[in-house]
């Protein structure tokens, strides 16, 4: 062999033996949370409102002002559109605990709990809350951005 080949086979060796990078969590900023939301239990809403542009479903209706440390949210449960209780979360920004899902890109603690975000897209995201033992097992909300929706008088 020459010289030439032996060194392209040691390049070559290295680079299969040099470890493979980690996949990495996605950073994104609290701000993507600004806005409206209509969220519902177990599958994400088809629509923010029906072809009337009237919210006339079950979930719930969310106002996210957030900034670069936290997001305060305000929750109002939806029973055919219609505005049943009203309650108001404030969460800080928290570093990822340690085997937090990669998938996981904020997350937040609250006086009514810890939960984490899976950003879908611009338009939509989950809400996973924190277990018993801080562990983030399987999305309970699933929100979609909506405005300019109206609700039933």
């Amino acid at each position: 062999m020459t010289g030439r080949r032996l060194f392209l086979l040691g390049v070559t060796a290295a680079v299969l033996a040099s470890p493979v990078a980690a996949e990495e969590r996605w950073k994104v900023s609290p701000m993507v949370l600004q806005g409206e939301w209509f969220g519902t239990v177990g599958a994400l809403p088809p629509a923010c409102a029906g072809e009337d542009g009237v919210n006339r479903f079950d979930g719930f209706w969310v106002v996210m002002q957030a900034t670069d440390t936290g997001v305060s949210m305000s929750v109002q449960p939806l029973k055919e559109g219609r505005v049943t209780g009203d309650t108001l979360n404030d969460y800080k920004v928290v570093a990822p605990p340690e085997g937090a899902p990669l998938r996981l890109e904020l997350f937040l603690s609250g006086k009514t709990g810890d939960a984490a975000v899976d950003v879908l897209n611009g338009s939509s995201f989950e809400w996973v809350p924190a277990g018993p033992d801080k562990g983030y097992g399987q999305s309970t909300l699933f929100f979609r951005r909506c405005s300019g929706v109206a609700f039933p008088r």
